[in-house]
């Protein structure tokens, strides 16, 4: 597993086209908070914290092992453990969104077209 930073998410992704951005986050999150475009959503847990017993399942149907995968979640917590499942489904090139969903708007806040370019913002 390694990690990628916010300044780094948009070039890493315009050089790797075939990457799939997995975000484990609550549904909820993603429609209040926003999400990167193209995102895959694989939620790590259910809406009561417990386990989601799909997520191999989730992950397989929507992210290919043979291409990078970026985990995405509020913090880069449920993000990091999402990577340590994948890596043992089999995945070998997995990263972490160091800082997660919060740390990328953070980073785009002054940088408008920007923003748009790599997120969906709820308006």
């Amino acid at each position: 597993m390694m990690d990628i930073n916010s300044q780094d998410l948009s070039e890493f992704l315009s050089t790797n086209p075939h990457a799939t951005v997995v975000d484990v986050r609550f549904a909820n999150e993603r429609d209040e908070y926003g999400y990167v475009h193209g995102s895959k959503h694989v939620p790590l847990y259910t809406g009561d914290w417990d386990d989601n017993l799909n997520f191999a399942d989730e992950l397989f149907a929507v992210a290919s092992q043979e291409e990078p995968v970026i985990f995405v979640c509020r913090s880069g917590n449920r993000s990091c453990v999402a990577c340590e499942l994948a890596i043992e489904l089999g995945y070998q090139q997995v990263y972490n969104l160091k800082g997660g969903h919060v740390e990328l708007v953070s980073h785009f806040t002054d940088r408008l077209e920007d923003r748009q370019r790599l997120l969906h913002m709820p308006a």
